[in-house]
């Protein structure tokens, strides 16, 4: 376990924190893996909530396109060789990691306590529910940079909201508050501000109060309502078509040079 992603355990239930509070908690290599080890100690726990939150003023904020993260050169390295098993590789392996937040046999709820874009709200969709605080902003961000959701957040988002407000989401990336996110069915909880946390962990708590038997059994009901394979791997099929696009080039290093990007729509 990495100190990017740490856990602290609060009676019955456990908190998940995403802790590079200096980058926003953008998701770096070393934060990926620290979630993963945390996501396999938690599946054996006894734990009857997990709540996963940021430090700092930020919930996620997608992956972290600054040089320094290792998962950029792969990306790169993809982008440059027309490598799609390459990129197929890397989505398989995050898309796995969101997988086990989602198959974890106790309820989750995402805490978002400040900005949740692009990976950052495809994590919260892998949660059970979602409380966000009314201050906060939530967006599927990918298509700004020539990119799709692509971490199971494309099904999943459908699943959850519908098609057509799902696709309103998606291909506007436009910025979703509490307010909107409470109406639409995407948020469970509004909390005030730096209040996400609290609002979470007593939710969890209520929680933790019923019979954990059956709130595990109401859990693996859920999870085997979703026979879903097919429409995953399409989905990944079809990231890995955007990312060695010209497109994907285009918008990554308009955000990194902050101009608006000149998408061509080509491959």
């Amino acid at each position: 376990m990495t100190q990017e992603v740490t856990l602290e355990k609060r009676g019955d239930i456990t908190v998940v924190y995403i802790n590079r509070p200096d980058r926003k908690n953008a998701m770096s290599q070393t934060m990926w893996h620290g979630l993963d080890a945390c996501l396999d100690e938690l599946a054996d726990s006894s734990a009857r909530a997990v709540v996963i939150t940021g430090q700092g003023e930020s919930f996620c904020t997608g992956m972290d396109l600054q040089f320094d993260n290792p998962m950029i050169a792969t990306f790169q390295q993809a982008i440059s060789e027309k490598d799609a098993d390459i990129a197929r590789t890397l989505l398989y392996e995050l898309r796995g990691i969101l997988a086990k937040v989602e198959t974890l046999p106790m309820p989750t709820i995402a805490a978002i306590n400040g900005l949740a874009y692009g990976g950052g709200a495809e994590l919260t969709l892998a949660c059970d529910m979602r409380v966000m605080e009314k201050e906060a902003t939530l967006s599927f961000s990918e298509t700004r940079l020539g990119l799709m959701p692509d971490l199971g957040g494309t099904v999943r988002l459908i699943e959850l909201l519908g098609h057509g407000r799902a696709m309103d989401l998606m291909c506007t990336a436009r910025d979703i508050s509490a307010e909107e996110g409470l109406q639409l069915g995407l948020i469970n909880r509004v909390a005030i501000k730096g209040g996400a946390l609290q609002t979470a962990l007593d939710l969890a708590t209520k929680i933790a109060t019923n019979g954990p038997l059956a709130i595990r059994e109401i859990k693996s009901v859920a999870l085997a309502m979703r026979q879903r394979q097919a429409a995953m791997d399409t989905e990944t099929e079809a990231a890995v078509r955007c990312i060695l696009s010209d497109d994907s080039v285009e918008g990554i290093m308009a955000f990194l040079r902050k101009r608006p990007p000149d998408f061509k729509g080509t491959a």
